[in-house]
């Protein structure tokens, strides 16, 4: 929250809340289209097949595996698994959310929640989720560690 409220404030303070390039589109009738032609990829990469492919699968791995683990999963994977997904979950909101803000703000979020993210909730994730199939292989055996392991890992890699 501390991280998404920075950006409002430095949109407001340090770029006008980004007025300039807003009027500009309105005094020459563009539409303004944050997820097309003015999207941070110029609206480029949106209807690419390989992006739409690293798309699906990052929200596949990064959010609805997880989501499903956090309900269906025994509570100690699901306590590993839930920070991660809060993140993922925070930055969907604050892309969406920044989406008429200044272009250097826009790229900063991605940029620093993933980096949150890499370095905190999904390494602790891959460490316990390695620790945990370690001890749980060992005495029961059940594939739902072994899945989380992986899974960790690949969002780890991923």
């Amino acid at each position: 929250i501390g991280f998404l409220a920075y950006i409002f404030v430095a949109n407001v303070v340090s770029f006008n809340s980004n007025k300039l390039q807003l009027s500009q589109y309105e005094k020459n009738n563009i539409s303004f289209e944050p997820m097309g032609a003015h999207s941070l990829g110029r609206g480029q990469f949106i209807n690419e097949g390989s992006f739409l492919v690293y798309f699906v699968l990052s929200k596949i791995i990064g959010f609805l595996i997880p989501l499903v683990l956090i309900f269906a999963g025994p509570s100690d994977v699901a306590v590993m698994v839930t920070p991660s997904l809060v993140v993922v979950t925070a930055q969907a909101v604050a892309e969406q959310s920044t989406g008429s803000f200044h272009d250097v703000l826009r790229i900063i979020i991605p940029i620093g929640y993933s980096s949150y993210r890499l370095f905190g909730p999904l390494k602790l994730w891959a460490l316990d989720s390695w620790i945990l199939y370690l001890e749980k292989q060992q005495s029961t055996g059940e594939f739902i560690y072994t899945f989380n392991f992986l899974l960790a890992w690949a969002d780890l890699v991923f």
